[in-house]
């Protein structure tokens, strides 16, 4: 019973942190044509490391947070980040042995392919021509966002911590 309360916890307190910075994203920083990802630099954190039950719930949970906030969404694009983040942590999933999960260049270069794939497909579906030079900063940027943000909640004290022990 207290692994599971462990767990619980450790949800809530990832769920709380993704849309702190779903809100973040959406209020501050939407201003700035070149910025990281915040939700995606920590969903794509939350897949890499951590353990190996929840990828899936974190990488939709993120997704949620951060429909539920967008402003943008419009007909027919209400679930575009839950779909999208959900599909990540599906194809991640069998990666996932291969790597050093505790690396935070792990980290980084999963945050990088999943901006890129995000930000294409969110590009085509709205019809909007984005520089691929914005497009590359800002993966570069989530990427960095990824490796600070896995740093920093990794340091926490184990019962703080949002994720369990999972690092290979």
């Amino acid at each position: 019973m207290p692994a599971l309360r462990s767990a619980q916890v450790r949800l809530a307190i990832y769920a709380f942190i993704a849309l702190s910075l779903c809100c973040l994203q959406h209020g501050r920083l939407a201003s700035y044509a070149i910025g990281p990802d915040l939700p995606l630099a920590l969903a794509a954190w939350a897949m890499v490391d951590g353990d190996d039950e929840g990828v899936l719930l974190r990488a939709w949970i993120t997704g949620i947070c951060r429909d539920l906030v967008d402003p943008g969404a419009e007909y027919g694009k209400e679930c575009f980040y839950t779909i999208a983040y959900g599909s990540l942590g599906l194809a991640f999933t069998p990666v996932r042995n291969y790597l050093f999960r505790s690396r935070a260049i792990g980290w980084g270069g999963w945050a990088l392919a999943c901006y890129l794939v995000v930000a294409i497909a969110d590009h085509r579906l709205a019809g909007v021509s984005i520089p691929w030079r914005v497009v590359f900063a800002n993966a570069l940027l989530t990427a960095l966002a990824a490796m600070a943000i896995g740093w920093l909640l990794s340091g926490l004290p184990e019962r703080y911590r949002p994720l369990g022990e999972g690092g290979a």
